[in-house]
């Protein structure tokens, strides 16, 4: 499964949104072993990619001059890659692992509000089981 995404978002000056990239996608691969040995594992790998973004909104609009002003600092594009597996011992339960951002890529993850110059998601690896009644 994949999607693609190619924007030219631009306010009434020109300037880029906040936190918007022209462009961005994601893939998504997951397999299901339906027979044999491995019947009821599934294993998935998934990437997503944003380019730059603009980091904030420029203010004021306008220079002393009557000049637009400009977008300060972008934050720079991003790939992120996910991996993991899951296994259905019967229709009760079922044990999962994820491993989110695998090569614990560095990141800015928000540019405003009240999350500013908030660091992404670390390396994140979740081991669950789930049972169902």
């Amino acid at each position: 499964m994949g999607s693609v995404t190619l924007l030219h978002q631009r306010d009434s000056l020109g300037h880029h949104v906040i936190m918007v990239p022209d462009r961005a996608w994601a893939l998504f691969l997951n397999y299901h072993f339906t027979d044999g040995p491995l019947k009821g594992l599934s294993a998935f790998v998934g990437t997503n990619y944003v380019s730059r973004r603009a980091g904030d909104i420029p203010s004021p609009a306008f220079t002393p001059l009557g000049v637009p002003t400009q977008v300060s600092y972008y934050l720079p594009s991003l790939q992120l890659w996910n991996l993991g597996a899951r296994y259905a011992w019967n229709k009760q339960v079922t044990t999962a692992l994820n491993v989110d951002n695998v090569f614990d890529k560095k990141y800015i993850g928000l540019s405003s509000g009240r999350f500013l110059g908030g660091v992404g998601t670390p390396l994140n690896i979740r081991l669950t089981t789930t049972y169902s009644f």
